[in-house]
């Protein structure tokens, strides 16, 4: 497709081009680089409880990609508090923080130390 925008149909094409996902306008996904993912140990002693889930969930909510995540057999829409509180988390249990997206390198690093936070009391967003 030679009238085609600059990106458009070179979704199956892209492939592990060490140009990142910002740099083609191309969804990490479909440059072949991703989810993201990482495991966060939860520090706070009251485990990922309502406050510290609210202010993951409005920070993840600043980022395109989608975030999932994780604990065991459950996952959970990282933008939504009433998923992150159903996965029930305990203090000193280790989640997998999954990206997917644009910004998805940006909102895994974001999001992965708001999730590990000792304190997740601190709502400066």
């Amino acid at each position: 497709m030679s009238g085609a925008a600059p990106g458009e149909g070179d979704k199956e094409r892209a492939g592990s081009e060490p140009t990142g996902p910002a740099a083609t306008g191309l969804s990490a996904a479909a440059a072949g680089e991703l989810p993201l993912r990482r495991v966060v140990r939860i520090t706070n002693p009251l485990g990922l409880h309502h406050r510290a889930a609210d202010r993951f969930c409005r920070t993840a909510q600043r980022f395109q990609a989608r975030v999932v995540v994780r604990n065991g057999e459950l996952a959970a829409d990282g933008k939504n508090i009433w998923d992150l509180l159903g996965l029930i988390v305990l203090p000193d249990q280790e989640v997998v923080l999954e990206t997917d997206g644009p910004d998805a390198a940006q909102a895994l690093e974001v999001l992965t130390e708001v999730l590990g936070s000792p304190n997740g009391e601190n709502y400066v967003i």
